[in-house]
């Protein structure tokens, strides 16, 4: 009421300055509220009626009565909610959040079982309410519910809240729901948190075709801040997920590499083969790595860079590249240490006697014949 007596509308100040004189009135003289007297279906339809009026003063009137009589409003109120104006839906919604534990039990309880339209304005509101038990109901309706928009809100409120509770259902959402707008409001949520494992979720995101949902995870890594950026340089090394994505969320949060082995890595996500080239035989540690990838173009690009590179030091990795189940990586690991002739000899005798590998042993062996026979 005090809020009221300082609105822009004449009539609004008045009554509120009104009804705050009863109230003092009362409570000097020590006179106990009057009781609310039980009111008709038809005399409460009137109330929420009266929420409807383009009349600041009966709406607000209606408001306050429907306010005092607490939980007798309370299921009428919800039941209005799927009414198709969003004022009329947002205002109902402040009044029983205001009604405090009564309503949001109720509020709860409607999520599960009410109609769609009434369980996306509940998910809505029970944003505004950051309790262990509202959280709990939206985490269940990304588990339970089957209507893909109030999946897609309560996402969206388990973000607004930002509370860890929320994360695995978060989680789940980004790997589990097939629903795109679902998937997409909680990589969003996701950018609220700067936990791991949210940022672990994002960072598998970034494995996708789907370009939107690429550029969703990025934008929420963003927004999870420098906490992204070691998990994001893990993946970026290791190859667990898409390279290249990896390198440009990297270059949205203004990473700058600090070590050579990174600045490599970059560059062969970003598929800048002649900058590593220059680096030269520094670069083959790291290339050597790259073989391991489970991506064969990707391994495939490694080998010839290294082929490129040469020196003695390309000639393990290329032996290494002899026991590739890929025929066209071992065939051009053959050629290349073939041409290597009598340097690479003595590496291929050393594989044949230490390697527990039978495969690149194998090939060793063709290979010192071939090397030894010129052809």
């Amino acid at each position: 009421l005090v809020e009221f007596t300082g609105d822009k509308n004449e009539k609004i100040r008045k009554k509120a300055l009104e009804l705050l004189g009863k109230e003092a009135g009362a409570a000097k003289a020590g006179v106990a509220p009057e009781p609310v007297p039980a009111k008709s279906g038809n005399e409460l339809a009137g109330l929420i009626d009266g929420l409807r009026s383009s009349d600041t003063m009966i709406q607000m009137d209606a408001v306050e009565k429907l306010s005092i009589l607490g939980e007798k409003a309370i299921k009428p109120l919800i039941d209005s909610i799927d009414d198709k104006n969003p004022e009329f839906q947002n205002l109902v919604a402040e009044i029983l959040t205001g009604m405090g534990d009564p309503a949001v039990k109720s509020m709860i309880k409607e999520l599960k079982t009410g109609r769609p339209a009434v369980k996306i304005i509940l998910a809505q509101n029970l944003a505004k309410i950051p309790e262990d038990r509202t959280i709990g109901a939206l985490c269940e309706v990304l588990y339970e519910e089957s209507d893909p928009v109030v999946r897609m809100v309560a996402a969206e409120s388990l973000g607004f809240i930002g509370d860890s509770q929320g994360l695995d259902a978060l989680v789940y959402a980004v790997t589990n729901d097939e629903n795109s707008r679902v998937k997409s409001a909680a990589i969003v949520s996701l950018g609220y948190f700067s936990e791991p494992k949210a940022i672990g979720a994002l960072i598998s995101v970034l494995d996708s075709d789907d370009h939107f949902m690429c550029r969703k995870a990025v934008d929420s890594l963003k927004n999870s801040g420098t906490e992204a950026i070691p998990l994001l340089l893990e993946a970026l090394r290791s190859g667990s997920h898409k390279r290249a994505h990896v390198a440009f969320a990297l270059e949205t949060l203004s990473w700058v590499p600090e070590t050579e082995r990174d600045i490599i890595y970059y560059l062969a996500a970003k598929e800048n083969w002649d900058e590593i080239e220059r680096i030269g035989e520094q670069a083959i540690d790291v290339l050597s790595e790259l073989m391991i990838d489970g991506d064969p173009e990707s391994r495939a690009n490694a080998l010839e860079m290294i082929a490129r590179i040469g020196g003695d030091s390309s000639i393990t990795p290329l032996i290494s590249a002899l026991g590739d189940l890929n025929t066209p990586i071992r065939k051009k690991a053959e050629n290349v240490l073939f041409e290597q002739g009598k340097a690479a000899t003595p590496y291929l005798e050393q594989v044949v006697a230490d390697t527990a590998d039978p495969n690149i042993r194998t090939f060793a062996m063709k290979l010192l014949k071939r090397i030894e026979s010129g052809s």
